[in-house]
């Protein structure tokens, strides 16, 4: 998790209004069932992504009758002078000034209308903010990584990219939302009993380039990951056997092009 020194939620979950100062690196969140420690992890994740780990529905993050919730969080701030490279998490973290902080703030009014402010300056687009304050959050259904299907793998990697490279996320959106208009059309093509070849190839043709562009940071990403997979595998196993990672898809062996016709 980035460095939060302080973090208050209004009307977030089971949370009515509360505030945690942080002063310490390590933090250790204790207590009984359901008292609200995974929901404070999920308001500081919020806080990085612009939305919960667990429930993508805004309105399911409200205290019961409620009309909104407020988060908001301080950190300390990247210094101009550090690394430049949106890549290099662990430079960035190590960049942080002690003595200036970035503040977030995150209001969801009901009604699907969210407001996301850093230093007092609310974003156009919700998208500028993902990266700016790197996280991980471990939680017990991650093993679905591993036990899962695909879509879980996937999800992992375009959270873990999309931090690291702003144009990586800009591609992925492009991706989605041409992709939701094209699956939108095949379902009125079968609705309908007609079909309109020149608008699906028009829908197909703007999916190849950002398509391509997210195969290839996907399957660099993987190929990054394989001494990181054997140095840990070794460690835990206690032996030499070598072990692989390999990114699957059909671009592996066709083009884009061939697998939309």
């Amino acid at each position: 998790m980035f460095f939060i020194s302080k973090i208050s939620l209004t009307q977030f979950k089971n949370y009515h209004f509360s505030a945690f100062d942080f002063t310490e690196r390590v933090v250790v969140i204790c207590g009984l069932n359901g008292k609200g420690k995974t929901n404070l992890l999920d308001a500081a994740y919020y806080c990085c992504f612009t939305k919960s780990y667990f429930n993508k529905i805004d309105g399911l993050n409200m205290q019961f009758g409620a009309d909104g919730f407020r988060i908001e969080a301080k950190a300390p701030s990247i210094s101009p002078e550090g690394g430049g490279n949106p890549g290099d998490m662990s430079e960035d973290i190590s960049n942080r000034s002690k003595n200036k902080t970035d503040e977030i703030v995150c209001i969801f009014r009901g009604a699907g209308k969210k407001e996301i402010f850093l230093n007092g300056v609310a974003y156009t687009k919700l998208s500028e903010h993902i990266g700016k304050f790197p996280a991980v959050m471990i939680a017990p259904d991650d093993i679905g990584l591993i036990t899962g299907g695909s879509e879980e793998r996937r999800r992992f990697m375009d959270t873990v990219l999309s931090q690291m490279d702003a144009a990586y996320l800009q591609q992925l959106v492009i991706y989605n939302k041409v992709l939701q208009q094209r699956n939108s059309l095949l379902k009125r093509f079968a609705e309908q009993g007609k079909t309109d070849w020149p608008l699906l190839e028009v829908l197909d043709e703007q999916l190849i380039a950002p398509g391509n562009n997210i195969y290839s940071k996907r399957k660099i990403f993987a190929e990054s990951l394989i001494p990181l997979v054997q140095k840990f595998y070794h460690r835990i196993a206690d032996n030499d056997e070598e072990i692989t990672l390999q990114y699957e898809s059909g671009l592996n062996e066709s083009s884009f092009h061939e697998l939309l016709n």
